[in-house]
């Protein structure tokens, strides 16, 4: 493997932990505002 296809697969891991944490932030922020 190239470093540039190493570093691609590490950029698009790291994306999907960010967008299951900003998904779960932000289903836990509604449910908080929900509840209010």
């Amino acid at each position: 493997m190239k470093i540039s296809e190493i570093m691609r697969y590490w950029f698009m891991q790291i994306c999907d932990v960010c967008n299951g944490m900003n998904r779960k932030w932000s289903l836990s922020q509604s449910h908080h505002l929900s509840l209010f």
